[in-house]
């Protein structure tokens, strides 16, 4: 009931979708007790998982995990080994760096519910395999429940993402194993490897073509302190429904729908190129972009949503993304004219006097 509470919490959030994946690697569960010496086994998970907003995801898993003990008396071994099916539900918290890796942090509750449990016994020539619950003698919880929490790395390299995790886990129910210790609860730690995709088919966006160098057009505009609105960004605030990568100054964009100047801010920030945005730009971009030149990118997003662009002309100052507003050259000021085309004090002037000047009246030959 919890499982299917948080899954239909988060089918609305966010137009990323699902992911699912598989994990493996080596897990480590123990119960207390003087009598078995717990060792590691090999551990594998199926998982899916949705971003939830912000830096948030929700991760449900189905992993196979053996917690396995050997007690060594007199040259005889016993041998205790249990399988568990269990369910973790993790929320995940985690941010972007650069080249498409992301160090997340995860906790959550984690359900266990064994499968088999047997006591194998080997020594003076005789060797047996029992249920573990029929030689101890008292029954013993087949369900355990636990709190877990780690931390791990993720790369995404297209629609891949690779990951690493480490988790530690504590129980909560005592009695989960029937050992000399009938309170003891379980505890244990995992190191997994794991593999993701999104789920279902995604819509393919058009690409935006960058126009050759020779083409390329950098709008004349005023100077930065006369552009209205500036703010600085203070880091990237890219949402659902775009993804960045950035090596070095180059960068690979796909963004659907998204907040054209959330994805701007993001481009400098992760490609480290100076950018201040403007404000009031509202629009919105759909676009794919593939390894191109951080600065051609911003160049592009802003021919297709109509906004300008102010190149540095020093080094270490920023480049200038704002909306230029529309000028009536029917009504607008000499002044005005001039600042926004860039043109000299006397051409406005004489644009101004040539719109206001009474046209002239053609002569009338006298009648005869």
């Amino acid at each position: 009931m919890a499982l299917a509470a948080i899954l239909f919490a988060g089918s609305g959030a966010g137009a990323q979708g699902w992911e699912g994946g598989v994990k493996t690697g080596v897990s480590r569960v123990e119960t207390g007790s003087q009598e078995f010496e717990w060792s590691a086994t090999s551990s594998s998970a199926v998982f899916l998982k949705r971003v939830i907003g912000g830096p948030f995801a929700i991760q449900p898993e189905m992993a196979y995990v053996r917690r396995s003990g050997i007690s060594t008396v007199l040259g005889s071994t016993l041998r205790l080994v249990a399988d568990y099916v269990e369910l973790p539900i993790m929320l995940q918290a985690g941010v972007h760096a650069p080249f498409g890796f992301a160090p997340y942090v995860t906790v959550g509750p984690s359900f266990a519910f064994r499968l088999r449990c047997r006591l194998q016994f080997v020594g003076g020539g005789l060797s047996t395999d029992d249920n573990c619950e029929d030689q101890q003698g008292r029954r013993s919880s087949v369900f355990d429940l636990s709190m877990a929490a780690g931390a791990g790395l993720g790369w995404t390299v297209g629609a891949t993402t690779l990951s690493v995790e480490s988790r530690l886990t504590g129980g909560l129910l005592k009695s989960v194993l029937p050992t000399d210790v009938g309170d003891a609860r379980s505890g244990g730690w995992s190191v997994l490897a794991g593999v993701s995709i999104p789920l279902g088919k995604r819509r393919t966006l058009p690409p935006v073509w960058m126009p050759p160098p020779a083409l390329a057009v950098t709008p004349t505009v005023p100077p930065a302190p006369a552009a209205p609105g500036m703010t600085q960004p203070t880091g990237p605030t890219l949402g659902l429904d775009a993804r960045i990568t950035a090596a070095g100054r180059r960068v690979t964009l796909t963004a659907d729908n998204a907040d054209a100047r959330e994805v701007l801010i993001a481009i400098g920030n992760m490609a480290g190129v100076p950018l201040i945005v403007s404000s009031q730009i509202r629009s919105r971009v759909s676009t794919v972009l593939v390894d191109i030149a951080a600065e051609d990118a911003i160049q592009a997003i802003a021919a297709v949503i109509g906004v300008a662009v102010l190149r540095p002309v020093a080094p270490g100052q920023a480049t200038i993304v704002f909306l230029q507003e529309p000028v009536n050259v029917n009504s607008a000021t000499a002044g005005k004219i001039a600042a926004r085309f860039a043109v000299s004090a006397e051409m406005a002037k004489l644009l101004v006097e040539s719109r206001t000047a009474p046209a002239p009246v053609p002569a009338v030959p006298p009648k005869p």
